[in-house]
């Protein structure tokens, strides 16, 4: 399927659902080789995950090959995890590539979620700001990558949680390559919390970020290089 320049405004419901969650604007349950393409999600809602789009495969059938590109998700929210975008097993090949997510808030996960049966084959270019998960305890203000990513040329900005990871709480591996995480406030893990995973960094910045406990990062097996941390602050007075 080929969906593209198209535009969703206050779409979902905040109450109902269907058998995998929520009434957002798109919910793809099976199928091969679909594009989501220059599209704008402003305002849509879901009651479970994923307030604009849940990709989910329905029992045996996978959804394959999908591409989510050019995309802007704009104050998109869900009731439990994930205001924009929410992904699970089994789900294959995604392409999430040049998006742009604003001000997408949920309990948990503000704007992205993607479990660890998920299989991301690019991860490129895309911008978070200004997203935030809501829970006393919530983790991962702008994401929760479970699964194995390459988080390349990407931007975190004034993301927030109250738990872990102010822009992203992860227990997959993860390789951060050329990408700036500036203004994230957690409680631990100003701009990334990892769960009992690995976490690689390379050529990549982290400005001004805040947490009680790891300013910038906190993680159970750390490697960086060429990386610049300018300014981040620990024990920052909101838990304070």
């Amino acid at each position: 399927g080929l969906i593209v320049n198209n535009t969703f405004i206050d779409c979902g419901k905040s109450s109902g659902s269907t058998n995998y969650g929520g009434v957002q604007a798109i919910q793809i349950q099976q199928g091969n080789n679909n594009q989501i393409i220059g599209c704008n999600f402003t305002n849509c809602t879901s009651t479970l995950g994923g307030g604009a789009i849940r990709l989910q495969g329905d029992g045996s059938n996978l959804v394959n090959n999908i591409t989510i590109a050019d995309c802007h998700f704009d104050n998109c929210t869900a009731q439990q995890s994930a205001g924009a975008i929410y992904m699970n097993s089994p789900v294959r090949n995604v392409k999430l590539e040049n998006n742009t997510f604003t001000g997408n808030h949920a309990p948990n996960y503000g704007a992205l979620f993607i479990d660890d049966a998920a299989t991301i084959s690019s991860f490129v270019n895309n911008n978070f700001t200004n997203n935030s998960a809501t829970a006393s305890d919530g983790n991962g203000g702008a994401a929760r990558l479970n699964a194995n990513i390459n988080v390349v040329n990407s931007t975190f900005t004034a993301n927030s949680c109250n738990g872990s990871g102010g822009a992203i709480y992860t227990s997959g591996v993860i390789n951060v390559l050329g990408s700036t995480f500036e203004n994230n406030t957690a409680k631990f893990g100003g701009a990334i919390a990892t769960e009992n995973s690995n976490l690689v960094i390379d050529q990549s910045t982290f400005k001004y970020n805040k947490a009680e406990s790891g300013s910038a990062i906190s993680a159970t097996t750390l490697s960086m290089s060429n990386t610049e941390l300018l300014e981040n602050q620990a024990a920052f007075d909101k838990w304070e």
